[in-house]
């Protein structure tokens, strides 16, 4: 049986990184993306070898990200399974809501995983089978936060809802993980811990567990759906939040 290849979006750092090497060391080939030549580098060399590969691509430009696919289809660098993890908060994201900001929020968080979903979908429907994992966010359900990341993460749950039920008929896994707030270096909430330790303090008083999540906790779970998920898990939306509200 031919080796899983998996396309992991956002992976030069944090979570997106911790995800591939945990689906590295499960024998599946990962293939990272950032903008960062550099931190892509570094990302390298955390692998043992050298059977992985790397892209610089901004997938918000819509000719890098079309380059890139294209590429990936030449050099049949076929992604048997799909890790969105690109997502966050835009500039300009507050209330009153600029249309604009909801724009750029939408294809950030939503319509870049369309897009891919849509080169690579022909292919894991030709194989029979595929897995696609959405990261969002459990902010799409409790409504705490930015309000263009909100609606956009929402939008998310309903497009992974009507697609894995359309899908699962043909073996393809498609579901999303809503983790709650993560804290890891460089993370937003590593940098409010320093620049407004008070409202920082404030949220973390309100986590059941005492602390916020990491990255290595949700990266187990996504590591395992994409492994060994089983099709009962199609059009789930796991929220990984401690119980927090």
């Amino acid at each position: 049986m031919a080796r899983d290849i998996a396309l992991i979006t956002g992976s030069s750092k944090g979570l997106g990184l911790v995800i591939a090497k945990m689906l590295a060391s499960k024998n599946v080939k990962v293939i990272l993306t950032g903008r960062s030549q550099f931190d892509l580098n570094q990302a390298l060399s955390a692998f043992p070898n050298n059977e992985h590969t790397a892209f610089i691509v901004d997938f918000c430009q819509d000719t890098e990200c079309d380059q890139l696919l294209d590429f990936l289809v030449e050099k049949k660098l076929i992604p048997t399974t799909l890790v969105h993890n690109l997502g966050g908060r835009v500039e300009g994201d507050i209330f009153p809501l600029d249309s604009e900001a909801l724009r750029r929020s939408l294809k950030f968080n939503l319509e870049i995983a369309v897009k891919i979903n849509e080169k690579f979908l022909p292919y894991m429907l030709k194989r029979g089978q595929g897995k696609i994992i959405h990261i969002g966010s459990d902010a799409s359900l409790t409504g705490r936060a930015s309000p263009a990341y909100v609606i956009a993460k929402a939008a998310l749950n309903g497009y992974i809802k009507t697609m894995s039920q359309f899908y699962a008929k043909n073996s393809i896994l498609i579901c999303g993980v809503l983790p709650g707030i993560m804290e890891h270096e460089n993370s937003v909430w590593a940098q409010k811990k320093i620049n407004q330790p008070e409202y920082y303090q404030k949220k973390l008083e309100q986590m059941p567990l005492g602390r916020f999540g990491t990255v290595e906790e949700i990266a187990i779970f996504v590591s395992e759906l994409a492994k060994n998920g089983s099709m009962m898990c199609t059009g789930g939306l796991f929220e990984l939040c401690g119980a927090a509200r």
